[in-house]
């Protein structure tokens, strides 16, 4: 798989099989205060635009999903990863046809990834809510080099964090990475 209309299709006939629905994925719902039930939520940061987007997701089928991504080849994980890059991209840069669609590509694919991140599992899974982040370090002059950084923000009152809130965490990961990692930050 090497394209996003493969990955759509990998999605459609490996994980999702037609379960999307009843797993509470509605990428329709524009509204938390509609949807009803207990959240994970769901954060993408682009550290070289600052772009960041948000989801809201039922905690079941996130634990679902991220279960299955814990079981993935290695060939498929790479796939996901860059399915989770050029998604964003394509949000960011307003050239998606699909807004919706595009953004159920992100929602599976971050979802799908934490389940192979050592976050997922230090966060007992996030059984009890929380808020799953990706931090997008890409290199400033070839987007095919971008390192995906998972982190987790603690919370059980079932609500998206402040922008402020969510600003003041993302900031204390930037300043941990720039000390340890600066190779990331381009």
């Amino acid at each position: 798989m090497k394209t996003l209309t493969e990955f759509d299709q990998f999605l459609q006939t490996t994980v999702i099989q037609g379960q999307s629905d009843a797993l509470g994925w509605d990428c329709n719902v524009r509204d938390v205060g509609i949807a009803a039930g207990p959240k994970t939520h769901v954060y993408v940061f682009d550290y070289l635009s600052g772009w960041i987007w948000m989801a809201a997701i039922h905690r079941a089928a996130f634990g679902e999903f991220a279960a299955r991504g814990a079981t993935l080849s290695p060939e498929d994980a790479t796939v996901v990863r860059g399915a989770i890059v050029a998604s964003a991209l394509a949000l960011q840069s307003g050239g998606s046809a699909n807004i919706e669609k595009t953004e159920r590509r992100l929602c599976y694919s971050v979802n799908l990834y934490a389940g192979k991140t050592k976050t997922y599992q230090t966060a007992d899974r996030f059984v009890s809510g929380g808020h799953f982040c990706v931090i997008l370090y890409r290199s400033k002059t070839d987007n095919s080099i971008t390192e995906i950084r998972p982190f987790a923000i603690p919370s059980r009152d079932n609500e998206a964090l402040d922008s402020g809130v969510f600003q003041s965490y993302l900031s204390s990961v930037l300043k941990h990475d720039r000390k340890n990692n600066p190779q990331w930050m381009g």
